[in-house]
């Protein structure tokens, strides 16, 4: 047996690293470590499996990540919760609405060309209209960045500003949020000077 214990690969026989070798020449492989995993799979599977997960992890491919405007549409409805504990200045008993982005997005799509909502502003207005006493301020904050990131790749598919859903009269250039954006604060900033905001 070639042994290759000492680089941490399991043991080949001869004649398999001599198919390694010319699978390699022949261009059926692209490097030896692949050229090791098929060889060594033919000629103990199990073992190759256990040593692939061990050292490769799950042979399952992850699965794509979602774009931001697919995050938008698969969004969940609204749901309004009690609190059983104080959370965040909000009182224990108080009725906290987990608003959705699609409820941001068309909250954001009623704010009126040169007017500019702040976040407390929003989650206040959103609280009313789904008989809540609050609105909770982190789901707020991360759909906001939803409809904002959704929104910034309907503009680089070339929409129209007109079109999109205005996240810059939500979103000031200075806060957190900003600066986490695909676009930084700049973008913001030109947008809301069009506005005169």
């Amino acid at each position: 047996m070639f042994c290759l214990e000492k680089t941490g690969h399991p043991a080949l026989s001869i004649h398999s690293v001599a198919a390694i070798a010319v699978g390699i020449a022949t261009g059926m492989f692209l490097n030896f470590a692949a050229a090791r995993r098929y060889v060594f799979a033919q000629e103990s599977p199990l073992r190759a499996r256990r040593h692939f997960i061990r050292t490769n992890g799950p042979s399952i491919m992850p699965k794509p990540k979602p774009t931001w405007s697919e995050k938008l549409a698969s969004s969940k409805a609204p749901e309004v919760k009690v609190l059983n504990v104080t959370f965040g200045g909000m009182p224990e008993g108080s009725r906290m609405l987990i608003a959705s982005p699609k409820v941001i997005d068309e909250y954001v799509r009623g704010v009126p060309e040169g007017t500019a909502v702040n976040p407390p502003v929003l989650r206040r207005d959103l609280a009313h209209a789904h008989d809540a006493d609050v609105t909770c301020p982190v789901t707020t904050g991360i759909f906001l960045r939803v409809v904002a990131e959704a929104t910034l790749e309907q503009l680089a598919t070339g929409v129209s500003e007109d079109e999109v859903t205005p996240f810059w009269r939500v979103v000031e250039p200075k806060s957190p949020l900003a600066k986490k954006l695909s676009c930084g604060p700049e973008l913001i900033e030109k947008l809301r000077a069009r506005e005169s905001l």
